[in-house]
């Protein structure tokens, strides 16, 4: 095996699973990565989505699939699909543009405020919004661990590569930055909300 390469005995299918009559909603493997998840009544992921609790439910019956994520705060946890409305939020949040000189400059400039009080206005646009919501009306909340996490995640990520969201859009995208939805909660940025509230009393999520 070569350093850095999936092991050999990973890339064979276990052969109970690819028989004809294998049935994964039934056997609790319905796993993907997509924004719908099946989920039982009980909380297990993988099984009890369908009214039978099998893949082939009879005609009249249904399968019923949930948003993943569905319950935890937008960008407020990992345990959500990488594509929602909170994890987009937090990349623009973010700063970052997917250029690796760019995302490099960001990061270093957020690193230099690390724990510095008060806030230095060069990183005033990490010191609130939705990736530090620490903020109380509208002031800025210290620079900690969570920051740094969340540009280091979204360093070299752009979200409409090879587009350039803010100078060269793809076709019929929204505005930048847009206002978004997740579940029942709307994000707005803050060419709405504006800036004079922290994000968790209503303010930008962008802020």
């Amino acid at each position: 095996m070569a350093i850095g390469n999936v092991p050999d005995r990973c890339m064979s299918a276990d052969p109970a699973k690819i028989v004809p009559g294998y049935d994964p909603l039934a056997a609790g493997t319905l796993i993907g990565s997509g924004p719908w998840v099946c989920k039982s009544s009980s909380g297990t992921i993988g099984q009890g989505c369908s009214t039978t609790g099998s893949e082939n439910p009879p005609i009249g019956d249904t399968y019923s699939l949930q948003r993943y994520g569905v319950g935890t705060t937008p960008g407020g946890s990992l345990n959500t699909f990488f594509r929602s409305s909170g994890n987009l939020a937090l990349w623009i949040w973010s700063q970052t543009t997917g250029d690796f000189g760019h995302d490099f400059l960001n990061f270093s400039i957020l690193s230099s405020c690390y724990q510095v009080s008060p806030v230095p206005t060069k990183c005033r646009g990490w010191s609130m919004g939705i990736g530090n919501g620490a903020g109380t009306s509208g002031a800025p909340a210290l620079i900690g661990s969570t920051q740094v996490s969340i540009l280091s995640r979204f360093a070299g990520v752009n979200w409409v590569s090879p587009f350039d969201w803010r100078a060269l859009p793809p076709q019929s995208i929204g505005t930048f930055p847009p206002v978004l939805y997740e579940g029942s909660v709307t994000l707005n940025p803050s060419s709405v909300a504006g800036c004079t509230t922290s994000y968790s009393s209503g303010g930008g999520y962008d802020c």
